[in-house]
């Protein structure tokens, strides 16, 4: 079965981690939802907008092509900000900036697309002012194409990535993870293989042994890290889950030897992952 894009009417990112933050744009790219992020650092508050009409457009990652894939903790961004002897966040520059962010995406809901491709920047200490016009980078790391139509699978979450390869119909079928997956990396201390194995997007620190030799120099290991699956690979008996691939997540999958690609869903309610994290914040508690 054949469906149009999500019924989304814009994604607004407001993370403390440029790695989501790529992630919501190239997402929001590649099914062409208006995309509005926001954030700020000291009284400094930023706010971009994109209504990602155009593919070939300027995006998110236009703005910032060196960001990584890795996450950064809101508890790490505010000690580092403190030890600056800085205030991470006041909640006057949380007020305005969630203020801009409703506005704008209520004039991208009703096709007013004037700040497209822009961001304002405000110091609100100082009533410091300007907005630029982020231009096309063309060495961007971003998504700069979109998708018409999706395709329902019916796979599941807990089902092995194969079975999504399956469900393409392509003849050489390549999943492309929305996220690199982590397998194993070199400790950042003594160079043993660190076993990780969650997508590159869910990595807080710097991985390291839980306690590296004293006296062993053991050679260094290489990075195993995948950002497509096939077929032939270990990953494709992998469940989608553990691939970090949530309940109603749309992928693209390749054909490796030729031009096609298509666009599939997962099965599943989408909601469910945010049930599944009420009852283990609960569970903690």
């Amino acid at each position: 079965m054949a469906t149009q894009a999500p019924d989304v009417g814009a994604i607004v990112s407001c993370v403390d981690a440029d790695g989501s933050r790529g992630f919501l744009a190239d997402a929001a790219r590649w099914l062409r939802i208006p995309f509005v992020e926001a954030g700020f650092h000291y009284p400094r508050l930023r706010v971009t907008a994109f209504s990602n009409s155009a593919a070939n457009a300027a995006c998110w990652r236009c703005l910032k092509p060196q960001t990584t894939v890795a996450g950064f903790s809101c508890e790490q961004y505010a000690a580092k900000i403190q030890e600056q002897g800085g205030v991470p966040a006041t909640p006057s520059i949380a007020a305005v900036g969630g203020a801009l962010v409703a506005e704008v995406v209520i004039q991208e809901l009703h096709g007013n697309h004037a700040n497209d491709g822009r961001m304002l920047s405000i110091d609100i200490r100082n009533w410091r002012v300007f907005v630029a016009d982020i231009v096309r980078e063309p060495l961007c790391p971003g998504i700069h194409r979109s998708v018409d139509v999706i395709r329902d699978s019916g796979v599941m979450p807990s089902e092995p990535i194969v079975r999504l390869l399956e469900a393409s119909d392509l003849p050489h079928p390549e999943l492309l993870l929305p996220s690199p997956f982590v397998v194993s990396v070199p400790c950042a201390k003594c160079g043993s293989a660190v076993s990780i194995r969650k997508p590159a997007r869910l990595i807080r620190s710097v991985p390291s042994c839980d306690s590296c030799p004293t006296e062993v120099t053991p050679a260094i290991c290489s990075f195993e890290i995948y950002s497509r699956v096939g077929r032939n690979d270990t990953l494709a008996l992998a469940s989608c889950r553990s691939l970090g691939l949530a309940p109603g997540t749309i992928v693209e999958i390749v054909d490796a030897v030729g031009e096609q690609s298509v666009a599939i869903r997962l099965g599943g309610d989408p909601l469910a992952a945010f049930t599944r994290l009420e009852k283990r914040h609960a569970k903690a508690r």
